[in-house]
């Protein structure tokens, strides 16, 4: 639509067409390590999942330990969030964009 088109114009580091295959997190380095079909690897410090309403984590994020949220967690975590100096977003909807913007 319009908005994402807008939104996506002005992320430097979107993705598109790109499918999440795992998540890990190491509790040493106290980083994500997001992992996508086509072979990308992409490190975080913190995670987002923009997945969907009703509220969807996927298998490869269960179990895991660290600092992340469902979007569906956002306002009461936001300022948590801000005051981080990196955060990862997954997700391709409406409330990803918003969240990105937000933040």
């Amino acid at each position: 639509n319009d908005y994402c088109r807008w939104a996506a114009a002005r992320l430097s580091s979107i993705r598109f067409n790109e499918t999440v295959e795992a998540v890990t997190y190491d509790e040493g380095s106290e980083l994500y390590t997001v992992t996508t079909a086509a072979g990308t690897v992409l490190r975080s410090r913190h995670l987002v999942l923009g997945t969907g309403t009703p509220p969807y984590i996927p298998e490869a994020c269960h179990g895991l330990g660290g600092d992340f949220l469902h979007n569906s967690r956002y306002l009461e975590g936001k300022a948590e969030l801000q005051k981080k100096k990196s955060i990862t977003l997954v997700g391709s909807g409406q409330s990803a964009a918003e969240i990105y913007y937000d933040l």
